[in-house]
């Protein structure tokens, strides 16, 4: 039923796989790994979230439509 494979869609399944769809997932597990993890202390983590959270919000607005922001 299509409103079934919609359904599964928005809830981060393919409607027809199954698989979960999550892009933003391995990048995510990229940074942690890569740069949030190599902090030895606090103001470093601070600076490497504060500078995620802007990447990310940069990242968002450049994939939605003009008039979705």
């Amino acid at each position: 039923m299509l409103f079934d494979k919609i359904a599964g869609e928005t809830a981060g399944h393919d409607g027809e796989t199954g698989q979960v769809i999550d892009a933003a997932a391995k990048d995510q597990e990229h940074w942690r790994e890569t740069v949030r993890d190599a902090c030895k202390d606090a103001q470093c983590l601070k600076t490497t979230h504060i500078a995620r959270l802007a990447e990310m919000r940069k990242n968002w607005s450049e994939t939605l439509d003009s008039d979705d922001r």
